[in-house]
């Protein structure tokens, strides 16, 4: 069986192993759950060690 990390687990920890200064990520539109970003995008801004920009 072949395991794959949410998205958001291998952005968060690719932006840690490369010492990343910024990530850029894109949100579609948001359904009623994740009103204001992509669930993703809202995980990555919320958890991510350095700032994160969100384009629409």
């Amino acid at each position: 069986m072949w395991y794959t990390a949410p998205p958001k687990d291998q952005i968060l920890k690719l932006a840690d192993s490369v010492s990343a200064d910024l990530v850029i990520i894109a949100s579609h539109r948001p359904g009623i759950s994740t009103y204001l970003l992509g669930s993703t995008a809202a995980a990555v801004v919320r958890h991510a060690h350095c700032p994160v920009l969100v384009v629409r």
